[in-house]
């Protein structure tokens, strides 16, 4: 039976603060975990209390035993058999203020239940250093499966980009229970959309559908839910290595990339880390787009003149300039008005769209938030943030978009000139 990956269960608590979901019965090393099926899990694990699938939050209703779980990802295989255990008991994401000596209490208490399941097995220990990011393991095989505990830190270093001095810091800790023998790839959210054959002269192409309405979309396009974290970029990366059938992690991804839970990234970091990480990551990364300074400082000379002219407030350019902050001060009509008068720009960012649509591969698209409508329900509503453009339509003029936010989010739309209007950065990112 060929593998795959249906459908990852993000377990978060929805029912009364008394009621806990502990999976350590479920993952005692006597039980046969691998003959498990969703329905089973929904009778008997989720028992005590109704629990749901979406944004971990920072629940502590999930657990393994004594040890609260932040992120419980349980994997399913294409015939609704368990494939893989995900359980992050804790990441930076979800607490900024995460400290070193924290992060070794909980990797202990990991640790001792690793152990336990273990039985007095041998562990075996890897460290892996890329630059000032530190990934250590401790792995044991047992009869029917391979329990993993993975822990990430940042030394000790000074930001290429911006010189600031970036101090020692914890960033997750997280345990993998797999299948001893058959491969599990993927890890996160639904299977990787693999090219449906290895001898299409153009495999990602075929992913693409063209429907009755004018739709030209990329189909199965994984999601990964960054939830309340800054974690945009991270997890739109690790959606396209999920699509590209690699293995996948958000919270390995924002360590490499510097992401802040709380402010995001930086475009200009992103890419020197992408560059630096790229073999790594297994990625390519190209930018098509980019507001740039002498570009910002075109739209603004725009801007102000058709501001004058309606008796708006001009827009001044300090001696920083934060993209983010231009945008929020411009009126929402003069924007689109001004963007609308580049053409020749807004034709190659059509261009790039359906060229790269066309081929199958999703665009990470950087824009400000909060300037013009959108469909469907945001969670972020200003801002810098990057998504995934995933079609067009040229009949209504619009383009299809996907947000890292979970279930709802999967397929939207904007008007293309409100889109160019919002645009910071286009990029490819697809395997080397």
């Amino acid at each position: 039976m060929r593998r795959g990956l249906l459908a990852a269960a993000v377990l978060a608590c929805a029912a009364t603060a008394s009621a806990r979901l502990d999976l350590a019965p479920m993952l005692e090393p006597d039980r046969p975990l691998w003959s498990l099926r969703r329905e089973d899990l929904s009778r008997s694990v989720l028992a005590p209390g109704r629990f749901r699938a979406g944004n971990p939050s920072r629940s502590t209703h999930v657990r393994l035993g004594d040890l609260p779980i932040a992120e419980a990802l349980l994997i399913w295989d294409e015939d609704g058999t368990l494939a893989a255990v995900r359980l992050v008991a804790v990441s930076r994401g979800d607490v900024p203020d995460l400290t070193i000596e924290d992060q070794d209490r909980i990797r202990a208490a990991c640790e001792r239940i690793a152990a336990a399941w273990a039985g007095g097995r041998e562990r075996e220990e890897e460290e892996e250093r890329l630059q000032a990011a530190v990934t250590n393991r401790r792995r044991w095989t047992l009869d029917d499966r391979v329990v993993t505990l993975t822990w990430g830190t940042t030394r000790r270093h000074f930001r290429r980009i911006t010189g600031a001095r970036v101090e020692p810091r914890a960033e997750y800790v997280r345990l993998d229970i797999r299948p001893r023998a058959p491969e599990v790839r993927a890890e996160i959210a639904v299977p990787p959309a693999r090219p449906p054959t290895d001898t299409a002269p153009d495999p990602w192409a075929a992913r693409v559908e063209q429907r009755p309405n004018g739709d030209v979309q990329i189909v199965g396009v994984p999601m990964v839910d960054q939830g309340e974290r800054g974690y945009c970029v991270a997890a739109t990366i690790a959606r396209l290595q999920l699509y590209f059938g690699m293995e996948a992690d958000t919270h390995e991804v924002a360590q490499w990339v510097n992401a802040s839970p709380t402010a995001g990234t930086n475009p200009v970091e992103m890419m020197d880390a992408l560059q630096r990480f790229g073999t790594r990551l297994g990625l390519s990364t190209r930018r098509h787009l980019a507001l740039d300074p002498p570009s910002l400082e075109r739209l603004v000379q725009q801007y102000n003149r058709k501001a004058r002219r309606s008796g708006k407030p001009a827009v001044e350019l300090g001696r920083v300039v934060r993209v983010g902050a231009v945008f929020a001060a411009m009126d929402s009509e003069l924007l689109i008005e001004s963007r609308g008068q580049q053409r020749r720009e807004f034709e190659r960012f059509l261009g790039l769209v359906r060229r790269y649509v066309d081929e199958g591969m999703p665009l990470a698209w950087t824009l400000v938030l909060g300037k013009v409508p959108e469909s469907g329900r945001t969670p972020q509503t200003a801002g810098g943030h990057m998504r995934l453009i995933i079609g067009y339509n040229d009949r209504t003029r619009e383009l299809i978009f996907s947000d890292s936010w979970g279930a709802g989010h999967e397929a939207k739309r904007i008007a293309m000139d409100h889109a160019w209007a919002v645009t910071v950065g286009l990029y490819t990112i697809e395997p080397r």
